[in-house]
C-alpha cells in the first residue's frame, strides 16, 4: 500500500480484517463484522458460491481460491470495474469468478441505488441514503439459478445493505430444494436479526442458526 492510499487501497484494508485476516490465519480478535465463514458455515473445494453484494471482489476471491466457483452479483458500475481490476490481479482465480451485473431482490425488474458521495461501499436500494442515484437490473436467486441451468448452490454470502431479506424471500425454493450454507449480515436494519431468521426458517425448517458477531450462519444437517 502506497504512502498516500488512494480510495481503492484504503476499501481493500477495510475488508482484510473482517475477510481476510481470519480466514487466513484462524484469528478473530480484530474482527467488527465478522468473517462470512463459522464453524459449520465454510466454502469447500467445487461449491457453487453466490456472493450477494461482491463489491471489490475481495470474498469472492477467497472463495475461489478455496476452489469453488462463484457467481459475484454486482450492480453498482464504478464497483464492478474494480471488482473487474481485482480479479485480473489474480489471473490463475479469475477463471472461476463470473461477475453478475444485477442486484438480487424479491422479485425481477429494477431498482433504484444511491450511491454514496464519497465511497463505494454501502450503496444501497433500501436504506434512506443522500447521493448519486442509479438504476440497475434487479433478477432473484431463484430465478438465477432456472435462468442460467444451475442444478445448486451451495454457498450464499449476502452483505446487500439492508436488501438481504428480499434477496432471501426470492431465494426460497432454492433454500429449500438446495439447502446451501448462508452467511447474511444483520446489521442494517434493527429487526434483520429476527426477521432474516424467520425467512430462513420458512423456507426451510431444518436450518441450524447462529448469531455471531454481526451475521446469521446457517446449514442444513443432511
Amino acid at each position: 500500500m502506497s504512502e498516500h492510499p488512494t480510495r481503492e487501497e484504503a476499501y481493500y484494508a477495510m475488508e482484510i480484517g473482517d475477510i481476510l485476516f481470519p480466514a487466513l490465519f484462524g484469528r478473530y480478535g480484530y474482527v467488527d463484522e465478522g468473517p462470512y465463514e463459522w464453524g459449520a458455515v465454510r466454502v469447500a473445494p467445487g461449491d457453487v458460491v453466490f456472493d450477494c453484494g461482491a463489491n471489490l471482489g475481495v470474498f469472492s476471491l477467497l472463495a475461489a481460491y478455496r476452489g469453488a466457483e462463484v457467481f459475484a452479483f454486482e450492480p453498482i458500475p464504478e464497483a464492478r470495474a474494480i471488482l473487474g481490476q481485482t480479479l485480473a490481479l489474480n489471473p490463475a482465480l479469475q477463471e472461476r469468478v463470473h461477475v453478475v451485473p444485477y442486484a438480487l431482490g424479491a422479485e425481477e425488474g429494477t431498482a433504484e441505488f444511491t450511491v454514496l458521495a464519497d465511497t463505494l461501499i454501502g450503496s444501497s436500494m433500501v436504506l434512506p441514503q443522500t447521493g448519486r442515484k442509479v438504476r440497475v437490473p434487479v433478477t432473484t436467486v431463484d430465478a438465477f439459478l432456472e435462468a442460467e441451468g444451475l442444478d445448486a448452490v451451495n454457498f450464499v454470502k449476502a452483505d446487500i445493505e439492508g436488501a438481504e431479506r428480499q434477496m432471501l424471500a426470492g431465494a426460497a425454493d432454492t433454500l429449500q430444494r438446495y439447502t446451501p450454507k448462508v452467511a447474511v449480515c444483520t446489521y442494517h436494519l434493527a429487526d434483520d436479526p429476527v426477521v432474516l431468521a424467520g425467512l430462513l426458517r420458512k423456507a426451510n425448517p431444518r436450518y441450524v442458526l447462529t448469531e455471531r458477531w454481526k451475521k446469521i450462519y446457517g446449514y442444513v444437517v443432511l
